[in-house]
């Protein structure tokens, strides 16, 4: 039994955090408070942000950053495992970077 327990414990270590994120619930975040600010921005068009030439998120790192900045900017107050569900959805979606382990 032990030795189950210890594997288990070592292979709940070794998965990123990012496995650990709830992309369904990180685009479900993004609808319902990101997609308003980033359509007036854009003419009406909520996907031009991340999808512009110039962006200003170049790295896995600066994506979650910039999700946390706008999280406090709108005084949303979400835990920790929220902000990594935005940025895990946003990265499928539209970035594809290689999250930082």
């Amino acid at each position: 039994m032990k030795i189950v327990t210890l594997m288990l414990a070592l292979l709940f270590g070794l998965l990123s955090q990012n496995s650990l994120a709830d992309v369904a619930r990180g685009a479900q975040l993004e609808k319902e408070n990101c997609s308003h600010c980033h359509a007036a921005r854009f003419n009406g068009d909520q996907t031009a942000i991340y999808l512009r030439n110039k962006r200003r998120v170049n790295s896995y790192k600066q994506l979650t950053s910039q999700v946390r900045f706008c999280e406090n900017n709108l005084e949303l107050t979400w835990f920790d495992n929220q902000i990594l569900d935005v940025s895990e959805h946003l990265n499928q979606r539209y970035y594809h970077f290689t999250p930082q382990k």
